[in-house]
């Protein structure tokens, strides 16, 4: 009798076990397995019990397509309604702060954001050439239409690139875009580091990209800094970032970001006693910065690349800036890099990141994007960028870089 009641009560313990579920013991989300997702801002995990699942960070909601979009009403993200209250204002997180940016269609004047979009109305008339960019308020550029290319006198003509973007259609923006040119222009073919430097010498010839300058001691340089992905493959020896550099202002320029070099002269001394490590001082309260000149020269001639301060802010930290001619080139190369390994970090992590924050960290940073977006239409595609991005595709690689060849792109992703 004792028997048979221990019996029953282990058979009664089992059966309310059971009934309980599935539950299992497992901690699902003990090293987070949503860290790197592949879905920007949907990084937190959801212990479901016998499973998990990946949810928007807070500040973000789930929309219809499964991305996570900015939840403006959200009282504990980083961007709320009041985040920004000047006028024409909109809020962007950066490094889990609000950054106020200009909205679409207006730019920065003297703290304020003015201006109308010159696109609104399009004044693209041209036959294959009907697409619209804005420069600044007054001043817009004209693209060509899918499969047409601006030849060398500025026409639109058939595009060699044949059918290469038919996946890429009209109502494709943002996340949906990236993920579509992510798609087709992954698992390039990869050439040996070692091969690098004489594919560019075909590519380019012998002047330094950053300041145009010939018969320069020559070396690679990586526009997205190897420092920032720890010179993994296929990053590191991928053409389409990699320019030949005049070794004095590839040590010059490092790894700082690119932007506008603001020099203000209240002191005329500034060029005596300038410290190149920080490229600041400040005299009787007032900030002065120096241009730097790279102390390269070629027959008497100086470069124009600078490294200084992107504003009159002495805490600011350096950008370096190319001759004016090679802006958009820069600006092209490095939204190809962004899109092409937006889903490949390899080895980059935090301590190497292009831009400091959540994963993943190949983003380019707010105040930059700002400068690179101006420069591409600034400085459009030119011919030798369509014949450097054909022999890339043609002899090389095997795939193309889309801003080349559909500028207009740019324009339909609102953050690399």
């Amino acid at each position: 009798m004792k028997y048979l009641y221990f019996l029953l009560l282990f058979s009664l313990i089992i059966t309310s076990c059971s009934s309980e579920g599935t539950k299992s013991d497992i901690d699902y989300c003990k090293n987070n397995p949503c860290a790197n997702s592949a879905v920007r801002h949907k990084t937190i995990c959801k212990d479901l019990g016998n499973d998990y699942t990946c949810i928007c960070e807070p500040g973000y909601k789930e929309d219809t397509n499964k991305t996570c979009i900015k939840d403006e009403d959200d009282p504990n993200g980083v961007c709320k309604v009041d985040s920004c209250p000047e006028e024409n204002f909109k809020c962007k997180e950066y490094n889990g702060d609000a950054l106020c940016v200009c909205k679409d269609g207006y730019s920065l004047e003297n703290g304020k954001c003015v201006g109308t979009n010159p696109c609104n109305n399009n004044p693209c008339n041209e036959a294959h050439k009907t697409i619209c960019g804005r420069i600044t308020n007054e001043n817009y550029i004209c693209y060509c239409d899918k499969g047409y290319t601006t030849d060398s006198a500025g026409n639109c003509v058939t595009a060699s690139y044949g059918n290469y973007y038919d996946t890429i259609t009209d109502d494709l923006k943002n996340d949906e875009l990236i993920d579509a040119l992510y798609q087709k222009i992954k698992g390039h073919t990869v050439i040996s580091y070692g091969r690098v430097e004489s594919k560019l010498h075909t590519l380019d010839g012998g002047k330094c990209s950053y300041s145009g300058l010939s018969n320069l001691s020559l070396n690679v340089e990586h526009i997205w800094p190897q420092s920032y992905f720890g010179g993994s493959s296929p990053m590191v020896s991928d053409l389409h970032h990699l320019r030949l550099v005049s070794s004095t202002v590839n040590s010059k320029r490092g790894n700082v970001h690119f932007g506008d070099v603001v020099k203000t002269d209240c002191n005329p001394t500034c060029y005596d006693t300038c410290n190149y490590d920080n490229n600041c001082a400040e005299i009787n309260n007032c900030c002065y910065f120096c241009d730097w000149d790279g102390y390269l020269h070629n027959d008497g001639i100086q470069t124009e690349a600078k490294k200084g301060k992107p504003s009159t802010n002495c805490n600011a930290h350096s950008v370096f800036e190319p001759i004016d001619s090679f802006k958009g080139d820069i600006a092209r190369s490095l939204f190809y890099f962004a899109v092409r390994y937006y889903k490949e970090n390899g080895d980059i992590n935090q301590s190497q990141a292009y831009m400091t924050g959540p994963a993943p960290y190949n983003h380019i940073p707010p105040y930059e994007e700002i400068v690179l977006r101006r420069w591409h239409r600034e400085d459009p595609v030119s011919q030798a960028e369509i014949n450097r991005n054909n022999k890339i595709f043609n002899d090389y690689q095997h795939n193309r870089n889309p801003f080349i060849d559909r500028p207009d792109l740019v324009d339909r992703i609102s953050d690399f």
